[in-house]
């Protein structure tokens, strides 16, 4: 139960509370929520349960802000993560 507390913790509850807290400035301002989503949240993996439910709560909770939030003028956009390597980062400075 313990890693799946830090996962939710770490992943959904820090989304929420850092949300929270800007919510206003956003709504003030029409401006726009970004959360970073792995497709491990969709693709099972054996012995990463705990940060594959982790990670689809994070995009459920992105799905019902959008939802909640579309009157306000505020954007909320999913960045679904896939892979990463440092050839990309090499790639990129090019």
């Amino acid at each position: 139960m313990g890693a799946f507390r830090g996962a939710i913790e770490d992943n959904v509850f820090s989304v929420i509370r850092i949300t929270q807290a800007f919510l206003p400035l956003i709504r003030k301002t029409k401006g726009r929520i970004i959360t970073v989503v792995s497709l491990v949240g969709r693709v099972p993996a054996a012995v990463r349960a705990p940060y594959c439910a982790a990670k689809r709560s994070v995009e459920a909770l992105s799905d019902c802000l959008q939802l909640e939030l579309r009157t306000s003028g505020v954007d909320v956009v999913s960045y679904t993560f896939v892979f990463f390597t440092l050839t990309h980062i090499y790639i990129h400075r090019k």
